[in-house]
């Protein structure tokens, strides 16, 4: 069994036909080629954080990709509404059904903070400590063309003293997130204090997109 249904938007909240339903996908959408990412409340300070890509080469050839069909992910609706923001992305369908899908992640696990791409950004969380457990890239997307000749970004930022992270994206990689941990303790993810200051850099051109860092309290 998969999709039963969907409901759709371009903008937040968006009612559902009955309460108790269990969200098992999500795709954020558009015709113009836009990158971005689904906003959805987990709670009164958390939001899981869903990207999209949908990258334009330096051809004008469309060479990324659209985490396409579904992004898998499951909740159940609590009430008639799901409350969320749309990021760049113009519009929204949440499916539904009585089965998750193949690869499904709870939405807890998508908590994140989304920071758009700069040479000095700062993350902060809404407790602390908390254990970072991943990371996604999306690039500025369409148009990318031959004018700004960007092609990925690095990113950067102390684990501990002495020790730093480095992510390298490319536009035109496969949108995933990249998992980290477990730490030096054992455990799940990388600790974090509530605040983090991360250095950005783009390859070639203008710094653009968006870095989305995933966490657990």
């Amino acid at each position: 069994m998969g999709i039963l249904g969907s409901i759709t938007g371009s903008s937040f909240p968006i009612s559902a036909p009955e309460s108790g339903l269990q969200i098992i996908g999500i795709k954020g959408y558009s015709t113009s080629g836009s990158s971005g990412y689904v906003s959805i409340n987990i709670d009164n300070t958390r939001l899981a954080q869903i990207p999209f890509s949908f990258y334009t080469g330096q051809s004008g050839s469309v060479v990324g990709n659209n985490n396409s069909p579904i992004f898998p992910v499951n909740f159940t609706l609590r009430g008639l509404q799901v409350q969320g923001s749309l990021n760049g992305i113009p519009n929204v369908a949440l499916y539904y059904g009585k089965t998750i899908l193949k690869d499904s992640v709870p939405l807890e696990s998508l908590a994140g903070v989304a920071v758009a791409s700069a040479a000095t950004m700062t993350y902060t969380f809404p407790a602390g400590p908390v254990r970072l457990m991943g990371a996604a890239y999306i690039p500025p997307g369409s148009p990318v063309g031959t004018a700004s000749a960007n092609y990925g970004a690095t990113f950067n930022w102390a684990v501990t003293s002495g020790k730093v992270i480095t992510l390298t994206f490319m536009n035109s990689d496969p949108l995933a997130v990249v998992p980290f941990g477990p730490d030096e303790d054992g455990k799940a993810g990388l600790r974090a204090a509530s605040s983090l200051t991360v250095t950005g850099l783009a390859l070639g051109g203008t710094l653009g997109g968006t870095l989305i860092l995933y966490y657990q309290i």
